[in-house]
């Protein structure tokens, strides 16, 4: 009696050492290999079942399917519930009045890894999201490198080479002629090497579309909503314009995250014939009168400077939070 019992209890450690190992490496096994790892879980789970009376490690498997909702959830889920009926009839006899309990026991995991599942869906579909617009970006940049390289750049080059050959041609016949437009080569060549750094320098530039990417992560890992109105007026915004107001992005974020105690961040863009208008406000706890009067803390001073470099006027107030009005002038078109 004690050998079976002994060879019994070595056999249920053997499979519960197996489906350990069988669970554990579900969650790191690849795609293809997922519902493998699945119907071998449910099958120990059914060999306990019979051998030993144990339904519960089904249990587990219950609880697995949300690691991966994607991948069959609705079929595993119907699978489960057809082993449930089959662990009922297996143990209809050996569980007379305990059996409701412990059918519905199993039961239990389904709707509470549904749960779960939802919530990755979301997150995997919020991440899918970030994703493409962080592509978007990165593709409106390089679009604004190739049209800001030929609308600067494609007419200088053509320009060169015509004068290039007209001297290489004027050379022999006049000489003087020759010699002027050589000298005019080298002076537009002067004047767009100067054009080329002016162009790398904007490129380095963050653009408002990039600030607001990045500062919005920010304020989204602290669980701080950012919300935009007209975000499409300013794509187009001189780059020092959008500049200045990436520095002043990063700035008021700082203060929203250290000070504020906001749950949401609003930036709303306005462009009228002579300025460019920009209110950013939070839903926090506002400005102290102190501070706003000695133009200290909260970043109040740089964000002045930074504003004041194109001429612009920033003014500071809270209702019902914290108020940042910028206004930056146009500059006339020659």
């Amino acid at each position: 009696m004690f050998t079976v019992y002994r060879s019994q209890a070595l056999l249920g450690f053997a499979i519960l050492l197996l489906f350990l190992k069988i669970y554990r490496d579900g969650f790191v096994v690849k795609n293809e290999y997922y519902l493998i790892n699945i119907f071998a879980q449910l099958t120990i789970s059914m060999i306990v079942t019979v051998i030993f009376k144990y339904p519960f490690l089904m249990i587990y498997t219950g609880f697995f399917f949300s690691t991966r909702p994607r991948y069959h959830y609705r079929k595993l889920v119907v699978l489960y519930y057809a082993l449930i009926v089959v662990v009922g009839l297996l143990l209809v006899n050996s569980m007379k009045e305990e059996l409701w309990y412990h059918l519905a026991l199993l039961a239990l995991p389904i709707p509470m890894s549904r749960a779960e599942a939802q919530a990755l869906e979301e997150k995997a579909r919020a991440d899918h999201i970030e994703e493409r617009v962080a592509l978007l970006i990165k593709q409106n940049e390089r679009d604004r490198i190739s049209q800001s390289l030929h609308d600067n750049l494609g007419q200088v080059f053509s320009t060169l080479s015509v004068k290039s050959d007209l001297a290489k041609k004027l050379i022999k016949k006049d000489p003087d002629l020759a010699e002027k437009q050589v000298a005019e080569i080298a002076q537009m060549s002067r004047n767009n090497l100067n054009l080329v750094r002016e162009i790398v320098k904007d490129l380095r530039t963050e653009t408002i579309s990039e600030a607001l990417f990045k500062q919005g992560k920010r304020l989204e890992d602290k669980h701080i909503l950012m919300a935009t109105k007209n975000h499409d007026l300013a794509l187009n915004w001189p780059m020092d314009v959008q500049s200045v107001l990436s520095n002043v992005f990063a700035e008021t974020v700082n203060n929203c995250l250290k000070y504020s105690k906001a749950h949401n961040y609003y930036v709303d863009f306005f462009e009228e014939d002579h300025k460019y208008q920009v209110l950013i406000h939070d839903d926090g706890i506002g400005f102290g009168n102190n501070l706003l009067q000695l133009g200290k803390g909260f970043g109040i001073q740089g964000i002045k400077n930074s504003v004041h470099k194109l001429n612009g006027h920033v003014d500071f107030y809270s209702d019902d939070g914290a108020y940042i009005l910028i206004e930056i002038p146009k500059k006339e078109q020659s």
